[in-house]
């Protein structure tokens, strides 16, 4: 299945050549090798990583910042409230960027695509979701309705995609885009109780994002063909469709205005950003300046005088949710950045005035540590690869240490240090330093190495395959092995539940590098990407895209460049070659690398290096041993002097929103190989085999 994540999660997830996941969350399908430069990723990836969660949270904005909305003449609060996703949840919040308050909606995975009902007391939204006992897994999305408050929470549907639901203003009909058989999207309405579901668009383009008129007449979406999207508009039972935007330019995310005269859309056209026109498609004019066009999505409150809109303008990493007053063009930023997606603002609901918000709960922040101290440095085996911690335990990779390809994965208690189990493995990351191939996914750990072949190494298909096995956590057994070719396995990454495993290739590609789509339930290859390099190390996914540092063909440090692949269409991008580059690693939604200057910010869409941090105090901070990993307190790396390229190592910290680094502790013995991070600690595997405990505090 496909994510087209931008767009429906931003639009909310889609699927080959995926726009589905553009459309809010991506999801992989059919790939359309190539380089393109518009982003049917965008249609996708807002699906994808909109969708993410669901629980009851709150805070205000940044907890006791509030926006000063004094110049903005009689700012609205009784316009409702603007529903808004982040990390698979729902949450609400004032216009004026008070009070938000995570909805807990009780539903059978990510949600994405909020919006409300005509009378403002229901939210429609999708739930990308598994699939039934027995079924084939990969990306069920499904439209649902809940109250505001998240309770009584109905299903619509029962597809494998159906995503971004739009209320019709009578409220007796909901519009949804559909991920079609063949890998395309189109759009349907249904009774809103989910019956009587009648298509409405067809042909080879991916239609998505329906946006109703406000007297219910017409339904405005967006389409993708051949590299372009437009917006159209088409008659409510699906007759006469017509294109209003013809600028060979990505145009999408139409809303309406709520007297129906206008329309606004996002476009990278030059200058990029929101738009708008008349309700036939003239007069068109940019209204506000963004450069995020890939990934905004607007909501018109309802007295017409504002809009909502996400931007990662700005400094920092992620997204906010910002609202534009039209007369004055004064914009304020009413949340703080992160992984956000898609507002949807809360109709007036008359004498009863908006919907009340949910309790607020505690804010969930990562708070970096303020101390830290070595507990313990002890033995775990011989010729350790890899360290990872997932389901309260700390996992090592190690080798048979006999010439074969095979070893152990030891597990070990985080407290005590007591080992709680030895599983004998066939395949076990191939790295002697820098760590990764190992990753946890719905409780299970995956590990990507080789898997002993018969024939030599130096022949196509001989010696060994990549291949990635699977060990269920509560048993502490290997379930599954998948072989995918190549000649070795890399590394690993899940997006939004898609499995894509970085592998050095054979013959039939040139021995260059490969990103390969493997169906984890049957282990099916469902795509090849040939990569430009002979050499990669680490594959991330953030933001509906997956991100790989290429190098030379010795190292990746040698001649590095950045690669970003949207897994809906394989489009490749790359930055300036660089050396000294580490990573990729991602933290909080943001992707970052470790350059010979300090560190950069990844740009998931045009794969840019951006955001630079300080050039770090080579005498304090020179980053050691190959490797750097990352969570939402930071990037966590292990320096040395770097004048001297001596003394002692010491664990530090850098925060990417600050731009500073924090010595933490020094090390003791041990030659660094790879490490992983836990809520309290931190773990380092050493290339004698030994395992350092860093507690955190």
């Amino acid at each position: 299945m496909t994510d087209l994540n931008e767009r429906f999660r931003t639009l909310d997830r889609l699927a080959p050549p995926d726009l589905w996941d553009d459309a809010e969350r991506r999801r992989p399908g059919t790939r359309l090798l190539g380089s393109r430069r518009h982003r049917l990723i965008t249609a996708a990836v807002a699906l994808v990583v909109a969708a993410a969660g669901i629980g009851l949270a709150a805070t205000t904005f940044d907890g006791s910042r509030q926006r000063d909305t004094s110049d903005v003449v009689g700012f609205p609060l009784e316009n409702g409230v603007i529903a808004y996703v982040s990390n698979g949840e729902i949450w609400l919040v004032q216009a004026d960027g008070s009070e938000a308050a995570r909805v807990e909606i009780d539903a059978p995975g990510l949600v994405g695509g909020p919006a409300w009902s005509p009378d403002g007391r229901r939210l429609a939204f999708d739930v990308n979701s598994y699939p039934p006992e027995g079924a084939p897994k990969g990306g069920y999305d499904d439209v649902y309705v809940a109250n505001a408050d998240g309770s009584d929470v109905v299903r619509l549907t029962y597809e494998r995609g159906a995503r971004l639901p739009a209320w019709s203003p009578d409220s007796s009909r909901i519009a949804y885009a559909s991920q079609q058989p063949d890998g395309g999207s189109q759009i349907f309405a249904m009774d809103a109780d989910g019956s009587d579901p009648n298509q409405l668009t067809s042909g080879p383009a991916f239609n998505m994002r329906p946006a109703w008129s406000p007297d219910g007449a017409s339904i405005a979406f967006e389409s993708v063909f051949d590299r372009n999207s437009d917006v159209y508009v088409m008659s409510a039972d699906g007759s006469d469709p017509h294109r209003l935007t013809n600028d060979l330019a990505w145009d999408g995310d139409p809303v309406w205005s709520p007297d129906g005269d206008h329309i606004v859309f996002v476009s990278d056209r030059d200058p990029s950003g929101i738009y708008m026109m008349n309700a036939d498609g003239s007069d068109v004019r940019l209204i506000e300046p963004d450069d995020d066009v890939a990934n905004p999505n607007i909501a018109w409150a309802p007295d017409g005088r504002f809009l909502a809109f996400t931007s990662s303008r700005g400094p920092g990493f992620g997204r906010a949710i910002y609202v534009l007053e039209l007369s004055s063009g004064v914009v304020i930023q009413i949340t703080d950045r992160g992984p956000l997606w898609g507002p949807a603002w809360q109709p007036v609901l008359g004498d009863e005035g908006v919907s009340p918000l949910p309790s607020p709960g505690e804010p969930t922040v990562a708070i970096p540590p303020s101390t830290a101290e070595v507990v313990d440095t002890f033995a775990v085996g011989e010729d350790v690869r890899s360290v990872a911690y997932g389901e309260g335990s700390v996992w090592v990779a190690a080798s048979n240490n006999d010439g074969t390809l095979g070893g152990w994965i030891i597990r070990i208690d985080q407290q005590t240090h007591e080992v709680q189990a030895e599983i004998p493995v066939e395949v076990i990351p191939t790295w002697v330093v820098g760590g990764g191939a190992m990753a946890f996914e719905d409780k299970d750990l995956w590990v990507v190495g080789d898997l002993e072949r018969p024939g030599a190494f130096d022949d196509p298909g001989g010696g060994a395959d990549a291949a990635v096995i699977r060990i269920d956590a509560s048993t502490n057994e290997v379930v599954q092995t998948i072989s995918v070719g190549g000649a070795g396995g890399a590394d690993l990454a899940f997006l939004d539940g898609e499995l894509w495993v970085l592998l050095f290739g054979d013959g039939s590609v040139d021995h260059v590098t490969e990103v390969v789509q493997v169906d984890r339930v049957n282990g099916q290859v469902l795509a090849r990407i040939p990569l430009t390099a002979s050499w990669a190390h680490t594959i991330v996914a953030a933001d509906g895209r997956l991100v790989v540092i290429e190098g030379g063909s010795q190292a990746v440090n040698v001649g590095a460049h950045v690669t970003v692949i949207d897994p809906v269409t394989a489009t490749m991008l790359g930055t300036e070659t660089r050396s000294g580059v580490e990573g990729p690693v991602v933290s909080a939604g943001g992707v970052w690398a470790a350059t010979d200057e300090g560190f950069a910010r990844i740009d998931p869409v045009t794969g840019t290096l951006v955001e630079r941090s300080p050039s770090l105090d080579p005498s304090r901070y020179a980053i050691c041993c190959g490797f750097i990993e990352a969570d939402d307190r930071g990037i966590w790396f292990i320096a040395f002097d770097g004048r001297t390229g001596s003394g002692k190592l010491r664990l530090e910290l850098f925060n990417p929103e600050s731009g500073e680094v924090s010595e933490l502790v020094t090390l003791g013995e041990g030659t660094p190989v790879a490490m992983a991070v836990s809520p309290d600690a931190v773990w380092i595997l050493n290339y004698e085999g030994t395992l350092t405990h860093v507690d955190l505090g």
